[in-house]
């Protein structure tokens, strides 16, 4: 609703082809719901009877890591280990099936509402705006310290190279906003960032002329962007995915990542994964990273952001042995010293009747995993 004005009648006031991308990401996303839907459904008959087998136990008080441990110990094949298993996956699938209506809640009532405006003490075109807040709602908005804390975890603090994170709080729940994520890119590059990571992606961008200029503005200020591939498992030379850099842009600066796993058979691209060799460059291990969860305890986790993140403190790590390096040299010293592997790959959901596969080369443009030490060899020679 746009105030009082009825449902939707904002909607009127976009163009047909914004109008239509709009349309396509939100039918994605009730798709995505309905599947989860099913999935809940299909699982809700057997799940009484697991949780009452359970109850003694008090599950929900138990942190993440208990939980694990407490599943470990459970005999593997018994009908334990199954009820245990089903509560799992019903609780992951419902935290799905929530997201997904709220995320196509969110862009009907926010991110299509031109005159929507939820930054306190700005106008919606203003360019200069925020506070220094950044650790406010720390047990619902955890991402970016999940990020920050795998970043961080391949730096020596107590030693050289001193490297410093700039956190920059652009979203909470729901797609980002264009201007948010424009501003945030000049305020990182304006305040001394030599790199920029961005995990998150939406499939669906109201001004993405504003973030392409942002772009071009840390190409100009030799600062490289490292985007994550995003989490649907789709081939992205067929589905938009934002924000992006088409091959019209000539951007030697921007690097989208995809997970890779530490299996060596169909299972190399982490299932989640999205990966295409026209718009993915490289992929990155993020499977079961450990980081912190959302409970702010240390875990293993898995996404594309992670994946993004180790690329992200590649790349500053590199930069703080070879500062002379330019975003090109940068970006090409990653992609080249990357590692190929010629392994067929399942890119069909685990769900799919028929197994659709692809060749590891074929999933981005590289066709590589990030390889450190030969990043540094090469990077070494440049120098």
């Amino acid at each position: 609703r746009d105030n009082n004005q009825g449902p939707n009648s904002f909607l009127n006031t976009l163009d047909s082809e914004k109008l239509e991308l709009a349309r396509e990401a939100y039918e994605n996303q009730l798709k995505f719901a309905k599947e989860d839907l099913l999935r809940l459904k299909d699982l809700e008959p057997k799940l009484d009877k697991a949780l009452k087998k359970f109850s003694p136990y008090d599950l929900k008080k138990k942190t993440a890591i208990e939980l694990d441990i407490f599943f470990n110990k459970i005999e593997k094949g018994g009908q334990d280990y199954r009820d245990f298993k089903l509560i799992k996956q019903y609780d992951f699938d419902k935290s799905l099936f929530e997201m997904e209506l709220w995320i196509s809640k969110n862009r009907i009532e926010k991110m299509l509402n031109q005159s929507f405006n939820d930054k306190l003490g700005r106008t919606i075109n203003q360019d200069k705006y925020g506070n220094n807040n950044v650790s406010a709602n720390n047990d619902i908005l955890f991402h970016g310290t999940q990020v920050a804390t795998t970043i961080s975890s391949f730096f020596d603090f107590e030693n050289k190279p001193k490297i410093k994170i700039m956190p920059i709080v652009v979203s909470a729940y729901g797609d980002e906003d264009d201007n948010d994520i424009a501003n945030a890119i000049y305020y990182a590059v304006d305040n001394g960032a030599r790199v920029i990571n961005i995990s998150f992606s939406k499939d669906f961008s109201m001004y993405p002329e504003k973030i392409k200029k942002a772009f071009k503005y840390a190409e100009k200020n030799n600062v490289i962007i490292v985007k994550s591939a995003g989490n649907d498992n789709r081939n992205l030379n067929d589905h938009l995915n934002y924000p992006n850099s088409s091959k019209k842009d000539s951007l030697h600066n921007f690097l989208r990542v995809g997970a890779s796993t530490y299996y060596l058979n169909e299972k190399l691209k982490a299932n989640f994964s999205n990966y295409g060799n026209l718009e993915v460059d490289i992929f990155t291990p993020g499977f079961k990273i450990y980081t912190t969860n959302y409970r702010m305890e240390k875990s293993f986790e898995s996404g594309t952001s992670l994946a993004t993140a180790i690329t992200s403190s590649l790349s500053a790590l590199l930069l703080s042995y070879y500062p002379e390096l330019t975003v090109k040299d940068l970006k090409d010293v990653i992609l080249l010293s990357g590692k190929e592997y010629d392994i067929d790959i399942r890119i069909s959901s685990s769900t799919a009747l028929f197994k659709k596969m692809e060749n590891f080369k074929h999933l981005s443009k590289s066709g590589k995993i990030i390889n450190a030490y030969e990043a540094f060899k090469l990077a070494n020679k440049k120098h």
